[in-house]
């Protein structure tokens, strides 16, 4: 019982760092396509930076809709991740604890 709490323990955070990590790659990633989409090559490098209230409503308009997409592709495979994870649950034979 001590070992498989502690492997619980350690390895939760782990994967909550790892999805994190997964998940921030993808919404980065939609959202420089986007905007570079949207803008051209010179649109890729207003993805990392601040939106500031000087730029023009088109350059605003491409970045957030460059945010709404990449929120939209994490939404999207968070839900197919979870699906997944609860289709491969029904897999997992359930095995009684033995009695006192």
């Amino acid at each position: 019982m001590g070992a498989a709490s502690g492997t619980q323990t350690l390895l939760r955070p782990v994967g909550g760092s790892l999805g994190v990590a997964v998940l921030g790659s993808v919404c980065t990633g939609r959202l420089t396509a986007t905007v570079t989409d949207r803008l051209g090559a010179d649109g890729a490098r207003l993805s990392g930076g601040e939106l500031s209230p000087e730029l023009p409503e088109p350059v605003r308009h491409a970045v957030r809709t460059g945010v709404v997409e990449g929120l939209h592709g994490v939404a999207l495979g968070t839900a197919a991740l979870c699906a997944v994870a609860f289709a491969l649950s029904w897999l997992v034979r359930e095995v009684p604890l033995r009695g006192r």
